[in-house]
């Protein structure tokens, strides 16, 4: 597999996953000063631009490129903690529906690539059940981010913990046998399509995971926020701050190995 096209879709689905709290945090007048792509290496100066036409935002390309973060003011800060349960799930929830829908979309593209016909190509059930499940999570976004962000992050990290546990030397390639395109032979570029996808997919679930910076743990913070005893806010952000160092650390090594094996 050509590593190239592969990069280019996974940078992709970071800033997409950021461009989706962007545009919430716009539509809820929010403002930020700073969108950083990757995490700096402290003493090395990162490549910075200004946005002109996002009223001079410093644009920061830093050296680890394990995701990205946005930084707002603090007047902003607080203006967030006084919105609804609601307006908050959208923000937070925005990256992880982004995601879903740029790896669905990359699904959807890859048998498109192939010399099938393409009418053989969209009556597949798995490629129409794929874009049927793209349109009913856009239309139902709000519905998503409110109910269901929580209940996929705790799911998922006990599904996790569960693998690690059973099957310590499990993988995520099993899922790829039930999207459209497995069932012809994958060319290079197809192959950096369903990596790609797969890759966007599990930055998604992963964000939803009720844990400290994540998206999902940002959400149980600000609901903590609604009780009156804040030492148990303080105790969840710390505690889940620890967990997720060592989780990131984990990651750091699973990808390493990934990648030495392609």
């Amino acid at each position: 597999m050509t590593l190239a096209p592969l990069i280019f879709l996974v940078i992709g689905a970071i800033i997409l996953h950021e461009f989706g709290h962007i545009l919430t945090m716009h539509r809820a007048g929010i403002r930020f000063k700073e969108i950083g792509i990757g995490y700096k290496i402290p003493f090395i100066p990162s490549l910075s631009f200004k946005i002109k036409w996002l009223k001079n935002i410093t644009l920061k390309i830093n050296h680890l490129p394990l995701g990205a973060y946005i930084k707002t003011f603090p007047e902003d800060d607080k203006k967030f903690e006084e919105f609804s349960y609601a307006k908050q799930s959208v923000i937070l929830g925005a990256g992880v529906l982004a995601n879903f829908l740029y790896g669905g979309i990359l699904l959807i593209i890859i048998p498109l690539l192939s010399k099938e016909p393409l009418i053989k190509i969209i009556s597949d059930f798995r490629f129409m059940a794929t874009a049927g499940a793209l349109i009913a999570l856009a239309l139902g976004y709000k519905f998503f981010c409110k109910y269901m962000l929580l209940i996929l992050g705790v799911a998922a990290a006990g599904l996790m913990a569960l693998v690690l546990i059973m099957e310590p030397n499990a993988t995520f390639g099993n899922f790829f046998a039930m999207i459209p395109a497995t069932k012809i032979a994958l060319s290079n570029l197809q192959t950096a399509f369903l990596a790609a996808a797969g890759i966007s997919f599990l930055l998604g679930i992963s964000n939803s995971i009720p844990l400290c910076p994540l998206d999902g743990g940002q959400l149980v913070y600000f609901l903590l926020g609604r009780l009156e005893n804040q030492k148990i806010r303080k105790r969840y952000k710390l505690a889940s701050l620890i967990i997720f160092v060592a989780l990131l650390a984990l990651g750091c090594i699973y990808v390493c190995h990934v990648f030495a094996s392609l």
